[in-house]
């Protein structure tokens, strides 16, 4: 009787661990396609994400007009040149006059106007839609229109302006080292505040009636409400516009192309603007790959930023 008990305890235990293995290999099997699915993905980002950095990285420490197989390794050169060249402070001057002025403008207008369009009316998606839809369309195509526009001859501009005998406001718009970016910076909040609108009438939507009936009930007007109540409870929505609009500033590209081309000198340049002139225009490969080099660690930092950010919430919510 004890040989046939520990005989069955013998064929529970095979037939369990028979039941382990079986269940491992389909595991295994399941992980290895999972794998499988991710490998045209890995080689997408393999071939065209992580090898064109790391061939840029490589590019920054040589001497190298990009058609030549012959690269002279210089070391820290490029980067040296691009900041005595003034190249990589220019950059980043404009980079935070864009993000500072441009920026603040887009969410102040866009707040404002998602607060005045709380209501639900015919006249609300009509603004909703003029204010949006230089959100949709191409940047270059913007930028031509007011190329066109800015013209300091027959410009619109201009000629309204001398039209109403301000003649002394007719300016080179995008001439005038003073007034070119400043000018781009205008052009800017014009085509981007249609998206901060849409994100505060999101952020406003989601805010609890509730939270607002009690505000109004103890006696808080509608700026109070708003300065006490609405604009903390965004909170979250500033972060991401601000986040968004930081990484947009950074790759700023097409409208300054289109318009200056970085110029007048280099008044409106951006990265995007000097890595394409010391590419194609100068043959720099190595300045240009620094220049790339910056921006990616720019982005890096903005990127680890905005994890931080998020990350935070998320712990602080939990």
């Amino acid at each position: 009787m004890k040989q046939q008990a520990d005989c069955l305890q013998g064929d529970k235990k095979r037939g369990k661990w028979g039941k382990e293995m079986k269940k491992t290999g389909r595991r295994k099997k399941y992980q290895l396609e999972g794998y499988l699915y991710l490998l045209p993905a890995f080689i997408v980002f393999a071939v065209f994400i992580a090898y064109p950095i790391f061939f840029t990285f490589r590019t920054s420490f040589f001497e190298w007009d990009g058609f030549s197989p012959d690269m002279k390794f210089v070391g820290w050169e490029n980067y040296r040149s691009i900041i005595e060249s003034g190249k990589l402070p220019i950059a980043l001057r404009n980079f935070v006059l864009f993000f500072v002025f441009s920026v603040s403008m887009q969410m102040l207008i866009g707040m404002i106007l998602a607060v005045s369009l709380k209501v639900q009316t015919v006249f609300r998606t009509i603004v909703k839609s003029i204010v949006f839809i230089p959100v949709v369309l191409t940047p270059v195509v913007i930028g031509y229109v007011f190329l066109n526009m800015l013209e300091p001859n027959m410009g619109f501009v201009n000629t309204l302006l001398r039209s109403l005998h301000l003649d002394f406001l007719a300016k080179s718009w995008l001439g005038d080292p003073n007034l070119a970016l400043g000018s781009i910076i205008v052009i800017s909040i014009w085509q981007s505040t249609g998206f901060s609108l849409i994100m505060y009438i999101a952020g406003i939507v989601s805010i609890p009636s509730e939270v607002l009936e009690a505000a109004k009930i103890d006696g808080a007007g509608a700026v109070r409400s708003f300065i006490y109540v609405t604009f903390p409870l965004l909170k979250s929505t500033h972060a991401t516009m601000l986040i968004l609009s930081a990484i947009g500033a950074l790759k700023t590209f097409d409208i300054t192309w289109v318009l200056t081309g970085g110029g007048p000198g280099n008044a409106t340049a951006t990265f995007s603007t000097l890595i394409m002139k010391e590419s194609f225009d100068s043959y720099q490969q190595g300045t240009s790959s620094a220049l790339s080099v910056v921006l990616i660690l720019l982005a890096l930092v903005i990127t680890a930023f905005q994890l931080k950010l998020y990350n935070g919430k998320a712990g602080d919510v939990e």
